[in-house]
């Protein structure tokens, strides 16, 4: 235990939470997309979270600009799309034939079979909890990966969840803090701070 009388993960999240920029609250809260993106929903959102892919900031900007221009172009919700449909959208990306495509065709394919809509999907994502959400998405996209999915959980359907991705593991490493994503969500929680936003805080931290 460190002087604080915490656990040592309570403690090392502790200081990584201290470390956080002061205008964090403000910066990363959860409207922090609206300036670029505008008002997202379950499947505008998916979208977006789709387009940052592995790209710089001028990069996902430009996919993000294709991607929103076409799925307005085709004037139909994602669960409507026919398979040609989703292909002149999964063209937009420029991962379509890696992980953009193959999460994007599968949930078309997921909302197509279960009749459900994006909005009703996401309604039971958010009934079911966090790791509920994740496995569902998992088996929709065909993946163990979890970073994109919680990107999706943490910024667009405003769940608690806590992303890893290079920049972050880096940070985490620092602060001796293992990259178990469920458990930073767990104590967090338990410590009263705001996950959502220390998540977003972590990768504006790693020094790039």
């Amino acid at each position: 235990m460190g002087d604080s009388g915490l656990y040592p993960i309570e403690d090392k999240i502790s200081k990584l939470w201290n470390s956080v920029p002061e205008d964090a609250e403000d910066k990363f809260s959860d409207d922090w997309l609206q300036p670029e993106y505008g008002n997202l929903n379950p499947e505008t959102g998916f979208l977006a979270v789709l387009s940052w892919g592995p790209h710089k900031e001028q990069r996902r900007k430009a996919v993000w600009a294709k991607v929103s221009a076409k799925y307005g172009e085709l004037k139909t919700p994602l669960h409507s799309l026919s398979s040609s449909q989703t292909e002149a959208l999964v063209n937009c990306y420029p991962l379509k034939q890696g992980w953009q495509g193959k999460f994007l065709r599968g949930m078309t394919l997921y909302l197509r079979n279960s009749g459900k809509t994006m909005e009703e999907m996401a309604s039971e994502l958010h009934a079911g909890g966090s790791g509920f959400a994740r496995a569902v998405l998992q088996d929709v996209f065909g993946t163990t990966s979890t970073k994109v999915i919680d990107c999706y959980l943490r910024d667009v359907l405003k769940m608690d969840a806590f992303p890893i991705d290079t920049h972050v593991r880096r940070v985490l490493s620092k602060y001796g803090i293992p990259a178990d994503p469920n458990a930073i969500v767990a104590v967090c929680n338990k410590m009263g701070i705001d996950v959502r936003i220390l998540a977003r805080a972590t990768v504006a931290m790693d020094e790039k």
